[in-house]
């Protein structure tokens, strides 16, 4: 191999390992939204728990779970941001409502910042092969993209629902964000081995590099 094509070889390698840290990254983020609807989630959830309108617990199927549905079996997210508060007064449920609604719309502004910048990162020219692999990470990026934009663009009619459908969806994004924050993990391990293996001349990792559109602009 010439001088010039081991230097190809070693660019797309260094391009591909930090892709897959790049990706590793907004895995973290979306563990943070995960955690952060599964802690509004028990909030709401305490609050209610005084009043004679139960909140619904993980599992009942409601109209709202119909809106951000996952597709994926329900896991328990154990870890929240913060402890619930717990002793003192407690607020009446009205007001915890009020203030979960306000956090969530702003978790879901965020959400969709990031479902945006899932999309452009899909667009990144590493993913361009043809192969099966670098494919199917594209097609997986832009699903999650797609799907986290338009949670932005319902959230107004997301916030406004009952104590009960707000819960219902709160469990919902927070399954959908767990789901999420293990695929991206999955994908950016999978994008630095190939790159280091290729750093490394292993073969079958440079065969992941298939056509001209890996190659860094001349």
């Amino acid at each position: 191999m010439s001088a010039v094509g081991r230097e190809d070889f070693r660019e797309n390698g260094e391009d591909l390992r930090a892709l897959g840290n790049r990706v590793s990254q907004l895995s973290e983020e979306h563990s943070f939204l995960a955690q952060s609807y599964r802690n509004l989630y028990e909030r709401l959830r305490l609050a209610q728990g005084s009043s004679s309108e139960p909140t619904s617990e993980p599992g009942e199927g409601t109209d709202a779970q119909e809106t951000v549905a996952s597709g994926h079996p329900r896991r328990s997210v154990q870890a929240s941001l913060a402890p619930v508060p717990s002793g003192g007064t407690p607020r009446p449920p009205t007001e915890e409502l009020a203030a979960v609604r306000r956090t969530m719309h702003a978790l879901l502004e965020r959400q969709g910042e990031l479902g945006s910048g899932l999309r452009s990162l899909a667009r990144h020219p590493l993913f361009l092969a043809g192969g099966e692999e670098p494919r199917r990470i594209r097609a997986r990026l832009n699903e999650l993209g797609e799907k986290f934009q338009n949670l932005r663009l319902s959230a107004d009619a997301l916030v406004r629902r009952d104590a009960r459908a707000v819960s219902a969806v709160l469990d919902d994004l927070c399954e959908l964000n767990s789901v999420a924050s293990e695929d991206l993990v999955r994908f950016g391990q999978r994008l630095r081995s190939r790159g280091d293996g290729i750093l490394a001349g292993r073969k079958e990792d440079r065969r992941f590099l298939r056509g001209d559109s890996w190659r860094r602009p001349s």
